[in-house]
Order: C-alpha cells, then structure tokens, then sequence
C-alpha cells in the first residue's frame, strides 16, 4: 500500500489531508502528519477541523504521536484556533503515563487559558503534575499554565504551597514562572477574603433573628 506524502500536503496546506493521516495505521504516517499541522498552525495555515482530530490523536496509542499532538493544539490555540472540547481530552493527557505527553498537555492547557478557555478540573491535575515531576520542562509547563488560569481568575488555593516550593526549590525559568502565578492569583484571593470579611459582618436582618428565637 502507498503511503501518503505526508511532507506533499504540508507544502500544499492540505489540512484535510493530514487529519485524515492522523488515523492511518502507520505510527511514523501519524506522528508527521501532527508533526506537520504544528508547522502549518506556526506558519498561519490552520483550520479549526483539526482540533477533533488531535482530540482523538490525544489517545493514540504512540506516546510521540500524543506529544505532538498536545503541542499541535497548542500551536493552533496561539493561532486563536482552539475550542473547549479540548479541555477534558488534555485533562486526561495529565495522567499519561510518558512525562512528555504531559508536558505537551500542560502547554496545550496553559495556551488555551491564556484565549480564556479552562476549567477548575485541570488544576489538581496540574498541581499533581507539578508536585511529582523532576522534569523541568513539564514543571514549567504546568506553573504557567496554572499561572494562565489564576489571570483568568481560576485558581485553588491549593497550588499556594506547591508554587511557594517552586519558587525556593526549582532551577530555571520555574522559580520566575511560579512567582508570576502567585502575583496573578493575589488580587482574586484578596477580593476572596473582603467577601468572606463583608459577609461575616454583615448584619443579621429581621427574618433571621426570629428563626433563632424559635
């Protein structure tokens, strides 16, 4: 059987074409063909077709394919081509078992926060990410997508600790990244605690002082 040129339709922009590769049987077909829709998303050439074809290609059963096609999604979300299905499927990827595909997961996620698109769901999964990691690369990853989130006003403050720890302990762009997410995640944990303040003042109106009589 031939094998499709895979380099052909990236020269081509044939987007259409590489995201039907994306379910052929050959491992080495697939991993070009996100390779290559990474390459045209950077170059602007993109369509929003291939976000469910990376979704599926998340799951493939080749962990450079799943890499890659983290990264893809996040290439495309930087083109402003993303959409909110992704999140679950990159949520998931969190959990792979090859720290690359995790890396790729983190980027993807901390991408589409950065258009507005996340979920309270990936931060645990983050904080895992970065609490049982010796990998630079995904811990910086997973800081900046946890600092894309808290910007967006999506934080837990569970990530305080882990990120204070990345700030001491961590070596490269960690330290720096992690202390950017806690500056971000501040201004939405002080109007946090003002409300938690004006509601424990807030005074106890008629209605209620007479159920406690009762």
């Amino acid at each position: 059987m031939t094998l499709p040129s895979i380099d052909k339709m990236e020269n081509d922009g044939d987007i259409e074409g590489l995201n039907f590769s994306l379910k052929n049987s050959d491992v080495n077909v697939r991993r070009d063909a996100t390779l290559a829709l990474s390459h045209l998303a950077e170059k602007g050439v993109h369509d929003r077709s291939s976000i469910e074809h990376l979704n599926i290609a998340l799951k493939d059963p080749d962990e450079e394919v799943r890499e890659q096609a983290g990264f893809a999604l996040t290439d495309l979300a930087r083109m402003d081509v993303y959409d909110r299905s992704s999140i679950e499927p990159l949520n998931a990827t969190l959990e792979d078992p090859d720290e690359l595909v995790r890396r790729s997961a983190a980027s993807a996620l901390g991408a589409l926060a950065d258009k507005g698109i996340c979920d309270r769901s990936s931060i645990e999964l983050l904080n895992f990410s970065l609490k049982n990691s010796d990998e630079g690369n995904i811990c910086c990853q997973a800081v900046f997508a946890l600092g894309s989130l808290a910007e967006k006003g999506v934080y837990d403050k569970s990530s305080i600790d882990l990120l204070n720890t990345a700030v001491n302990e961590s070596d490269g762009w960690v330290p720096e990244l992690a202390a950017d997410a806690l500056e971000k995640m501040k201004p939405h944990i002080e109007e946090e605690r003002k409300g938690a303040s004006k509601d424990k003042k807030k005074p106890e109106s008629g209605l209620e002082k007479e159920e406690e009589k009762k």
